[in-house]
């Protein structure tokens, strides 16, 4: 709860961006991120022996695609909202528009 209460958080400025809960599972909170009401990417957050750990993925009927990367990781408990957005940032930048 935490991790999404911070995601949110760190999105809050962005009145274009919105995180919809989508594919979420017993252990992982996923999202699918939309600007300006188009999917853009999925983000996945969890915790796994008290380490945050996001990851984002490509989504279907994206006109976007996700350079690959590694997943974000941090320790749970240094994990705080200027992190979070750190974090986001560092997925946002892998993101490009597919030109056919």
């Amino acid at each position: 709860a935490k991790l999404v209460t911070l995601s949110r958080g760190a999105l809050e400025q962005r009145r274009d961006f919105e995180l919809t809960e989508e594919g979420s599972t017993p252990d992982s909170k996923g999202f699918v991120l939309k600007v300006h009401s188009n999917r853009v990417i999925g983000i996945k957050m969890q915790l796994h022996q008290r380490q945050a750990i996001i990851t984002a993925f490509p989504i279907e009927r994206s006109r976007y695609r996700l350079r690959e990367g590694q997943p974000i990781v941090a320790v749970f408990e240094d994990v705080t909202e200027e992190w979070m957005s750190m974090a986001l940032q560092q997925i946002f930048v892998r993101i490009a528009p597919i030109t056919d």
